[in-house]
């Protein structure tokens, strides 16, 4: 169960979960929840009878109405902390952290994040250890949102940051971050000459963009194998469920929207 399948994330983390599940003779469904809980809610009541377990990728679900689920069938969490729960997440803090370190040695002293859905917890996640990483280092740092995780979500938040420009972005994830880099952009806004933008993700749109765009990401397959194996011990131990948490590191793919701090050309 995804939040959103056209985010490129979602469709590397079901790719390695789909070659885990049927190496162990397990059919994958997909359900895309379109980031609405209600649809979420609806779809997962429909399929559960249907399926052995559930995968919540991203769920924008209450952490009660998860429990009702577990209730009926085997649940693992991936990308939120549920407790109770197998739960597959990102090592966030000290990957923002290396993140927040290269900007600074770039000189750079006041930076924008640009916010996620309200529903999302990886969105509280993220933008804790980015103003924690920041306060460390006696840096400056805003939070613009929530936004849509999208590029019209990046699109939007451009607006807000032209009126107060910093000299580098942090975006909730590599959509919102294409979104943002191509509006500027269109306002005569050199990236990452006036402004260094990074995302979140590392999806194959990162490498597509021009320049190509820095993000920070686990190895978003290895998270999809992750929870598959997850799961099956969780249908093969039903009398011994697990409720570990497994943190998978996050690494800094430095590229070429991030330079040197410069006042913005206006």
């Amino acid at each position: 169960v995804v939040a959103d399948v056209s985010n490129p994330v979602f469709a590397h983390i079901m790719k390695g979960f789909q070659n885990e599940a049927t190496t162990h003779g397990y059919s994958v469904l997909l359900i895309d929840t379109r980031e609405d809980p209600k649809i979420e809610r609806e779809s997962i009541a429909r399929l559960a009878p249907l399926v052995d377990g559930l995968v919540l990728g991203a769920s924008r679900l209450s952490d009660s109405a998860i429990t009702q689920i577990v209730k009926i069938r085997p649940v693992v969490s991936v990308n939120r902390i549920i407790a109770g729960l197998p739960s597959i997440v990102a090592d966030t803090a000290r990957g923002l952290r290396r993140l927040v370190e290269h900007l600074a040695q770039l000189g750079h002293t006041r930076f924008t994040y640009l916010a996620g859905p309200p529903a999302s917890w990886a969105d509280g996640v993220r933008w804790r250890a980015i103003s924690e990483a920041a306060h460390e280092l006696s840096l400056i740092v805003r939070r613009v949102g929530p936004n849509q995780p999208s590029l019209d979500g990046g699109v939007a938040a451009a607006s807000v940051w032209l009126e107060n420009p910093t000299s580098a972005v942090i975006a909730y994830n590599d959509m919102m971050a294409i979104g943002f880099m191509k509006a500027v952009q269109r306002q005569g806004v050199r990236v990452p000459q006036d402004v260094s933008i990074a995302g979140i993700d590392n999806s194959i749109s990162s490498v597509l963009t021009t320049p190509t765009l820095t993000s920070v990401a686990p190895s978003t397959s290895q998270i999809g194998v992750r929870a598959a194996r997850a799961l099956i011990t969780q249908l093969r131990h039903r009398s011994a469920p697990s409720a570990e948490t497994i943190v998978v590191p996050m690494d800094v793919h430095v590229r070429d929207s991030l330079g040197p701090a410069r006042p913005i050309a206006r």
